[in-house]
């Protein structure tokens, strides 16, 4: 091999050395905010907080949940989305919130102000529970029961 032909590779090897790092970033480098959109000991704080609590030993960080409530989730919702996109302020909600699109004017979006990054719960445990003075042993009991006298049977729901 000739000089020249040894020079190139020999440059490149060279320029290749002067190329600067990507420095890994340290994160998280504070604690971390967890937003619950409900109050607490609620369906959708109780997991989170089981979830922050493994999450925050995996990380080596302190994280913090914060229940900012009120307006069935909007003010959390509008709350976190507010926040310094950063990292340092993650939003735990439920599937309830595809209900706000209909609370109009609302200040973020449900579909662009967040991504999804991960279930927290698989399903969720909700069972339906009635007052033991009442006749009802099973579901199919309270439906038929619900047909035959419709004004007989009340109920309440978080959603639409």
């Amino acid at each position: 091999m000739t000089l020249p032909r040894l020079w190139l590779p020999l440059c490149g090897a060279l320029l290749i050395g002067t190329i600067p790092t990507a420095q890994a970033q340290n994160y998280p480098t504070r604690p971390i905010t967890v937003v619950v959109p409900f109050p607490a000991g609620g369906l959708t704080d109780v997991p989170a907080r089981v979830a922050v609590t493994m999450m925050s030993e995996k990380v080596g960080q302190n994280m913090v949940v914060e229940n900012k409530t009120g307006a069935s989730g909007t003010i959390g919702a509008s709350y976190a989305a507010r926040a310094t996109p950063d990292g340092y302020t993650l939003f735990a909600n439920s599937l309830a919130d595809t209900q706000n699109v209909h609370f109009q004017p609302l200040t973020y979006s449900p579909v662009d102000d967040f991504a999804q990054i991960g279930w927290i719960v698989d399903g969720p445990p909700l069972v339906l529970m009635v007052n033991a003075k009442l006749p009802f042993k099973s579901l199919e009991d309270m439906i038929a029961a619900a047909k035959a006298d419709p004004k007989s049977v009340n109920f309440g729901t978080s959603g639409p």
